[in-house]
């Protein structure tokens, strides 16, 4: 139930703030007033479209509407538990009342629900349990088969069945997300299978190619580059070492003696020397370090024959690591600039190629995977299609009946089924087939009705839709009354007391005694001036010559009233107590009713 409604900056508003109450509300006012878009302020809280130019009032950059709403102790709360779970918002389900408010700029809309940012999906899929919206503009909706099937679910809904509808259509949508997902993954696997296919042959050769390459060192490019500085040098080391041999070891002249035959002449000469010195220090630290230079000579002369045994280049060596450098190097050109990034690459199409070649075992689980999935989501729809299928028969006998009521004797309705694709909402199709008069063949709804017709057929079914329903709701009437007079508008509006008994009824109407009957009596004015335009909403429920007042403008359009009128709006009053009076499953409105008559 919606308690409270506050409008700042939206069309023609300003700034608007009005209490609701349960049970029956009227609403009046001059064609124009704006009291058409308080109750579509109400649709728009809970998602739906508009462009914000469309909406936002000229001149100004943002609007609100906010919604207070009474979370009823009847509410299926196991139902819309499982949607706000779904976003993360169960915590919100033990609050007695929610504050819904749509925000809206030049540019978008923003949704929050007690003051927490919430996406739009979650509001438009909690509008089923608060609102339900009759208008023209819901006449459309009504040729759609989408709509059609729409209508019959929220029959099905509110009717008491063993399974109740929603959890079979849960399945459905589960099921559907399962097989859509197969699908998908199938299709997948499919294109990839037809595209690997195609480049097979050449990645066979890029994996052999790098496995014949046997690389598991990402460093052997560096290791053999180093080996071939060192065996470049070989000749050049040979011949030093020959030089040195032949100055310390062997001479290349026999006059020209080597460095320890002359070192060892002069030290013959230093000890003759010695001998005939005696005791010279300086004579004796020479001898000393020329022999040093002696032992140092002996152990060089052994270090470059060592250098010399070592440096000796291998042709065959040194082709051999030359070309498995240009292999490295070819192949880093080509499959990445390192030999890391070539193990990788490696690694990497060799999966690719495993993949591939069991790609085709792949293809055929995946189809197995979609062909279960289809078979299961097959079962749920067709279960579902059955309970339609069941629930269309009765939505037939109780619509004929309704509709007869409301002066539409030779009525004929039937529901006719199609199969359509799979879809989140199953796979049927359906149509409303209807023939207003006697003889006439029953063709679809859009062809055949008329206007009258359509009005008094949509309110048939939203009698039909809240008749069994447990929890209130807020179910909305703009103008459903357009063109009905006589039996048929009294019989309308006993119906429309009987669903203000556990609802809370908001109508829009033109006709003087709907706006009798109203528990609750809104009158909507507009003013027009040079600044402007502002709506203004009096409640006049309790005040009788206004009400009398208003009621006589709707009977001759004027705002005072002769005696003959004021007596026919007596008749109204009286005729409309005793409406509530015959609503007599719950005497609770009818005493309101008779409470605020009284004042």
């Amino acid at each position: 139930m919606i308690t409270r409604i506050v409008l700042k900056n939206i069309a023609i508003v300003e700034g608007l703030e009005q209490p609701l109450h349960q049970g029956l509300t009227v609403i009046t006012g001059e064609s124009g007033s704006g009291k058409s878009l308080i109750l579509q302020a109400a649709a728009l809280a809970f998602g739906e479209k508009v462009s914000p130019r469309q909406i936002l009032k000229a001149g100004t950059e943002k609007g609100l509407i906010e919604l207070t709403l009474c979370l009823s102790k009847k509410i299926d709360k196991t139902s819309l538990g499982t949607i706000l779970a779904d976003f993360s918002f169960e915590d919100q389900l033990d609050e007695p009342e929610w504050l819904l408010c749509r925000e809206v700029s030049n540019h978008n809309s923003r949704f929050r629900l007690n003051g927490m940012v919430v996406p739009k999906d979650l509001v438009t899929r909690i509008r089923p349990f608060f609102i339900d919206i009759h208008g023209q503009q819901e006449w459309h909706q009504l040729f759609s088969s989408a709509h059609q099937l729409s209508y019959l679910d929220t029959f099905a809904a509110s009717l008491n069945l063993p399974e109740p509808i929603e959890l079979i259509k849960q399945s459905v949508r589960h099921a559907y997300e399962d097989w859509k997902k197969a699908q998908q993954d199938y299709e997948r696997l499919q294109v990839e299978f037809n595209a690997t296919q195609q480049s097979l042959e050449f990645l066979q050769f890029q994996v052999n190619e790098l496995g014949g390459a046997n690389i598991t060192d990402p460093n052997e490019d560096e290791a053999i580059k180093q080996t071939l500085r060192e065996l470049s040098s070989a000749t050049q080391l040979q011949h030093l070492c020959q030089l040195a041999a032949s100055i310390l070891k062997e001479s290349t002249n026999q006059e020209t003696p080597t460095v320890p035959e002359q070192l060892g002449v002069l030290i013959k000469k230093i000890k003759v020397l010695k001998h005939q010195t005696g005791q010279m220090p300086l004579v004796e630290e020479i001898a000393s370090k020329l022999d040093q230079m002696v032992c140092e000579l002996e152990e060089t002369t052994g270090l470059f024959e060592t250098l010399s045994d070592r440096a000796v280049a291998d042709p065959e060596q040194l082709r051999v690591l030359t070309d498995r450098l240009d292999c490295l190097n070819h192949l880093k050109r080509k499959y990445g600039p390192s030999l890391e990034a070539v193990i990788q690459t490696h690694e990497s199409l060799s999966e690719k190629l495993a993949f591939i070649e069991n790609s085709e075992s792949h293809l055929a689980a995946a189809k197995k995977n979609l062909d279960v999935c289809a078979l299961q989501l097959k079962n749920h729809c067709q279960q579902l299609s059955l309970l339609r299928k069941q629930t269309a028969t009765l939505l037939k006998q109780n619509m004929e009946q309704q509709l007869k009521q409301l002066a539409m004797p030779g009525i004929l309705f039937r529901i006719a089924f199609d199969e359509a694709p799979f879809s989140a909402q199953g796979e049927d199709a359906i149509s409303f087939l209807f023939s207003a008069n006697p003889g006439e063949s029953l063709k679809p709804l859009e062809k055949v009705a008329s206007g009258g017709e359509l009005s008094r057929f949509l309110f048939a079914m939203k009698v039909l839709q809240n008749q069994h329903q447990t929890a209130p709701m807020t179910l909305i009437f703009d103008e459903i009354d357009t063109g009905i007079s006589g039996q048929t508008l009294l019989t309308l509006a006993q119906q429309i007391a009987q669903l203000a008994q556990h609802n809370q009824v908001l109508v829009i109407t033109h006709q003087p005694l709907v706006a009798a009957l109203g528990e609750t009596h809104l009158h909507v004015n507009k003013e027009v001036n040079a600044t402007g335009v502002r709506v203004y909403i009096h409640d006049i429920t309790t005040h009788s010559e206004k009400r009398r007042l208003t009621l006589a403008s709707l009977i001759d359009g004027k705002s005072t009233s002769d005696q003959t009128t004021l007596s026919f709006i007596g008749q109204l009053q009286t005729q409309a107590g005793l409406l509530w009076q015959n609503v007599d499953q719950n005497q609770q409105a009818s005493q309101r009713f008779t409470a605020r008559a009284k004042k």
